[in-house]
C-alpha cells in the first residue's frame, strides 16, 4: 500500500522476484539473467536499476551488495532477505518465497480497497452527491444563480473534507514505506499510532513467516525482522531476542519481551514451536493485524460517515 512511494509497486515486485529466481534455478549468469529481464517490453524504470545493477556486479559486487547500494528502489524486506539468502546460500528459494509473498500482498491490496471502497463511496454521495442533487432539484424550480451557488458551496465544504479523506489514507500508504523519522512519528501520533502500531508488527510477522520458510536460523531472522520495521527501538528489542534464542532460549521466551506483541501473537508462537512450523504462528499473526487495521479503518470511516449524514441532513432542512 506505499501510495506515492518511489520503491517499485508491488505487482512489479512480484514479477521481478520470479524472473530472478528462473534464472537462478536455470543455472544462468545472473549478469545474464539481468540483461533478459530488461528485453522488450520491460517498464523504462526497471531497465535502468537493472543496468545499475549490471554495472556494479561488474566492479567486483555481489547480487546483494547491487541491490543494498539501489536500495531506496527495493522495499525493505527485498532488500533484507537478499543479504540473508546470499549469505546462507539459499537465495533462488528465498526469492521464490518473495515472489510468492509480493502476490500475496497484491491480494491483500485489493481486498484492502475493495472492503473500504464502499464506505468510501457513501462519504463521496454525502458530500457531493446529495448537494449536488440538492442544487439541481433547486434550480429547476427557482433560478440558474443559486445552482452555481450552492455548486461553490460544495467544493469548500463537500470536495475539500472528502479530499481530506482520501489524502490521510494516502499518507498512511506513503509512510508504509518512507524514512524512519516519519515511521516513528506516527506510531506515535493518534490518528496514525492506532494503524501504524499494527501495520509494524503485520510486517514483523510476516518477515519472521517469510525467513523461517527459507530455512533462516531463528537468531538471524529475529535480527533482519526487527531491521525490516525500520522502528529502532523494535530493532534494540529484537537484537537482545536473537542474542537469547543463540544462547539456547526458545523463541516464545526470547520473543515474550518484545513491545506490542499481544498474548494472542506469544500463545500462537507456544503452539506452533511446539509443533515445529513457527512460521505458521507468524502468518497468523500478520493476518491477524493486516484484519484488524481493516476493520479499524472501517470503523472510522463508517463513524464518520454517521456524523456527516447527521450534518448533511441538519444542513439540507435548514439551509440558511
Amino acid at each position: 500500500m506505499g501510495i506515492l512511494s518511489s520503491t517499485l509497486s508491488v505487482n512489479k515486485m512480484a514479477l521481478y522476484c520470479r524472473q530472478l529466481s528462473a534464472g537462478l534455478n536455470a543455472g544462468v549468469p545472473i549478469l545474464q539473467t539481468l540483461e533478459t529481464i530488461s528485453g522488450p517490453g520491460t517498464p523504462l524504470r526497471i531497465k535502468r536499476i537493472n543496468r545499475d545493477l549490471i554495472d556494479c556486479i561488474q566492479r567486483g559486487a555481489t547480487l546483494a551488495q547491487a541491490i543494498h547500494w539501489k536500495r531506496r528502489c527495493f522495499p525493505s524486506l527485498f532488500v533484507g532477505l537478499m543479504s540473508i539468502g546470499e549469505r546462507c546460500g539459499s537465495l533462488e528459494r528465498v526469492l521464490m518465497i518473495l515472489a510468492g509473498y509480493y502476490d500475496e500482498l497484491l491480494m491483500l491490496k485489493y481486498r484492502f480497497w475493495r472492503e473500504v471502497s464502499y464506505p468510501l463511496a457513501v462519504l463521496f454521495g454525502i458530500f457531493i452527491g446529495i448537494p449536488v442533487m440538492q442544487a439541481v432539484l433547486m434550480a429547476i424550480f427557482t433560478n440558474a444563480t443559486h445552482l452555481v451557488l450552492t455548486i461553490f458551496w460544495i467544493i469548500v465544504y463537500g470536495l475539500a473534507p472528502f479530499a481530506t479523506v482520501i489524502l490521510i489514507l494516502a499518507i498512511l500508504g506513503r509512510i508504509t514505506r518512507t524514512k524512519r523519522w516519519m515511521l516513528v512519528f506516527a506510531v506515535k501520533i493518534w490518528p496514525f499510532s492506532v494503524v501504524m502500531r499494527r501495520w509494524v508488527m503485520m510486517k514483523f510477522s510476516w518477515a519472521m513467516a517469510l525467513m523461517h520458510e527459507a530455512g533462516i536460523p531463528p537468531y538471524r531472522a529475529v535480527v533482519e525482522a526487527g531491521r525490516i520495521t525500520q522502528m529502532p527501538v523494535l530493532e534494540r528489542e529484537c537484537e537482545m531476542a536473537a542474542l537469547k534464542v543463540r544462547s539456547g532460549a526458545t523463541v516464545l521466551e526470547a520473543l515474550s519481551g518484545v513491545r506490542y506483541l499481544s498474548k494472542q501473537d506469544l500463545a500462537y508462537i507456544e503452539v506452533y514451536e511446539q509443533s515445529g512450523k513457527l512460521e505458521e504462528a507468524f502468518r497468523h499473526m500478520s493476518q491477524d493485524r493486516y484484519a484488524d487495521i481493516v476493520y479499524r479503518i472501517r470503523s472510522g470511516l463508517f463513524l464518520l460517515e454517521g456524523f456527516l449524514i447527521i450534518f448533511i441532513g441538519l444542513w439540507i432542512c435548514h439551509p440558511g
